[in-house]
């Protein structure tokens, strides 16, 4: 099963009214910021380097908020990067680490730390919504 249709399951089992809409293919340049321009927010769960900043740059240039969530190996990191509140992922990070300087080695991620995440980009989004009502 696609990680797509595992979320979406996963989703509406916590909230049955929920509207996922899936994006099997891959995000490119040419596609992302159609893909990303009737949404109002972008939940970023990539799991690499090059799709992590080309969905910053389409947020920051289509002025969305970008929940950011990411896991690597047992460390999690989130973060929302608001339009004009504060910096953006590459502000942070302004180039992706080599790639020697990320293991070649595949390590299988817990489902406890995916669960973490998934649980703090959902709180972060609730917070962001609340600021702006």
């Amino acid at each position: 099963m696609a990680k797509t249709e595992s979320a979406r399951e996963r989703l509406a089992q916590i909230n049955p009214e929920i509207v996922v809409d899936l994006f099997q293919e891959k995000i490119a340049a040419d596609n992302v910021e159609s893909i990303i321009a009737s949404y109002d927010i972008v939940i970023d769960a990539s799991d690499n380097f090059s799709t992590r900043y080309l969905i910053n740059d389409a947020c920051v240039v289509g002025k969305k908020p970008n929940v950011f969530g990411a896991i690597y190996r047992f460390e999690g990191q989130a973060s929302v990067f608001a339009p004009d509140a504060g910096p953006c992922y590459r502000c942070l990070f302004p180039a992706p680490p080599l790639i020697s300087a990320t293991p070649r080695d595949r390590v299988e991620l817990l489902k406890l730390a995916l669960w973490w995440q998934m649980e703090t980009s959902k709180r972060k989004v609730s917070r962001y919504l609340d600021t702006q009502s």
